[in-house]
């Protein structure tokens, strides 16, 4: 079904041709509102002079998601109402608050950086068999942003060290009494919580040192890159691993846009962004989308559709069903990219993105990579620059390239990949503490199916419907989660205006 996802984005393209740009001016901070005194009223004034923090004019539409969690599929949910319960009997027992992040029980975490799309949507059917490894987490972001490169990257590092304390209000309740604000200052993490410049202190330390992998696609992989940088250099830099709370344990690539200085993206998409309003859907459809498509992706689509065939990972009805809703959502994730946008994702982040890795001296001799690519990737020249980074940034030693078969760039993460069996094979220690096996290579029949076939095998359940919407909401196959948005702020370095983010909190309800 992602193999699809170019088709469904030039669909999607056609019906939607109005705008969703929104307004960009971000709700600046209220003034603080005082029924004391004259001299009280002077105190308060004299401090806002003192402190003239503002929030920045430019859009920020940044947020921490779950997809699993998003779309109801119940382990996931399962997982996340067992987190709550046994937090909550912690609770209730003060003297075991310490252990409420346990490493041997926590999976690692998966944090996922898009595209330049924003979305999640490419690789949404591996996240089901990933989840088998890891927590996962995406950064999404809307078209009405307007966040600079190194923006981002500071958010991301921010999330990361902060923003992965706290995965429920059970967990964040026992948190309030063990933080403690402290002023920020200067260095990589000048960040900090709800404005101010202030960060939460953690004793245990960010994420409880749970392992943590980084996976960034296309633009992703820019972000991806930089800031696994900036990480490991703070860590080279104070010797103590633990200082940054930060256990970052491997690096995915995918079809990574470090080389978009010399892609055809480069020379097409410029152009299409300056097209007169008139032209520039016409121009999107014809020159910029052909680029991230293959010849496969609509022939996969029909197996599915007639019930043919799934993608090897998509292989339950939990799965399935999962798969289902988000393919019915797309049109609603798939937002229209104006001109507008379109400019500034090209000038602000690939652009400069590209030249703040090229300028750095960012090395990853002694750190362990993967990097996948698409075989026919006409975005990007993507295979000739995984050998590229893996000999000239990386080590040949410790660097896994993974070709994606006939793959383009937008389905290198779709039917024709097996996500999780080729991070368990970079990864060895993914394939411990189990009973049973683990893959590390494609399904047998999904591997030797040739051309369209190859990445699909026979439905699990041998059913004559394809894609059979009345059972995605079953009890069986869909539960509910209660989503929270929970508001950030911090402080960029060199940047006077406060950086807003949001973190979609779970919980599952009694």
């Amino acid at each position: 079904m992602a193999s699809a996802v170019s088709l469904l984005l030039a669909l999607t393209l056609c019906l939607h041709t109005d705008s969703f740009l929104h307004s960009s001016l971000d709700e600046k901070r209220n003034n603080v509102k005082c029924a004391m005194k004259s001299d009280q009223e002077e105190i308060v004034a004299a401090s806002k002079r003192i402190i003239p923090i503002k929030g920045s004019s430019r859009a920020h539409r940044i947020d921490f998601v779950s997809p699993l969690l998003d779309y109801g599929y119940p382990p996931a949910v399962e997982e996340l109402a067992n987190r709550q319960k046994k937090r909550q009997r912690l609770a209730s027992n003060s003297s075991q608050a310490n252990n409420i992040l346990d490493d041997n029980e926590e999976k690692p975490i998966l944090l996922y950086l898009p595209g330049f799309d924003g979305t999640y949507i490419c690789p949404f059917i591996q996240f089901p068999e990933l989840s088998t490894e890891f927590e996962i987490w995406c950064m999404t972001i809307t078209m009405e942003d307007r966040t600079t490169y190194e923006e981002l990257k500071a958010v991301v590092l921010d999330f990361l060290k902060n923003g992965l304390v706290c995965n429920d209000e059970e967990n964040s309740m026992l948190q309030q009494n063990k933080t403690s604000p402290v002023n920020g200052g200067g260095g990589l993490f000048n960040t900090g919580w709800f404005g101010g410049g202030n960060t939460k202190i953690n004793e245990q330390k960010g994420t409880g040192n749970r392992p943590i992998y980084i996976a960034g696609e296309s633009f992703g992989g820019i972000l991806a890159l930089d800031v696994a940088s900036a990480i490991l250099a703070e860590q080279k830099k104070k010797k103590i691993d633990a200082d940054l709370g930060i256990n970052l344990r491997g690096l995915v690539l995918i079809n990574p846009a470090t080389c978009y200085d010399r892609s055809q993206l480069a020379i097409v998409g410029p152009k299409v962004a300056t097209m007169p309003s008139i032209f520039y859907v016409l121009s999107l459809l014809s020159q910029l989308v052909p680029l991230f498509t293959d010849k496969f992706s609509f022939q996969q689509l029909l197996l599915i559709l007639q019930a043919k065939a799934l993608p090897s990972v998509i292989d339950n009805p939990l799965r399935e069903a999962y798969m289902g809703r988000v393919a019915i959502s797309l049109p609603t994730k798939l937002e229209f990219m104006p001109s507008s946008t379109l400019s500034w994702r090209l000038e602000e982040w690939l652009e400069k993105g590209c030249a703040a890795l090229g300028e750095s001296s960012f090395s990853f001799r002694d750190f362990r990579s993967l990097i996948v690519v698409g075989e026919n990737d006409k975005t990007l020249p993507s295979i000739a620059e995984a050998e590229r980074l893996a000999s000239k940034v990386m080590s040949t030693t410790k660097t896994q390239i993974h070709v994606v078969d006939d793959a383009g760039h937008a389905s290198t993460c779709g039917s024709r990949l097996d996500l999780a069996a080729v991070i368990r094979n970079r990864f060895p220690e993914l394939q411990k503490n189990t009973v049973t096996s683990k893959r590390i290579s494609m399904k047998p029949q999904a591997m030797q199916g040739v051309g369209v076939n190859f990445g699909m095998e026979e439905r699990y359940d041998k059913a004559d419907i394809g894609l059979n919407p009345f059972l995605y909401w079953s009890k069986n196959n869909y539960l509910p989660v209660q989503p929270k948005k929970e508001e950030r702020s911090i402080r960029v370095q060199g940047n006077e205006h406060l950086i807003s983010y949001k973190k979609t909190v779970y919980n599952v309800a009694d």
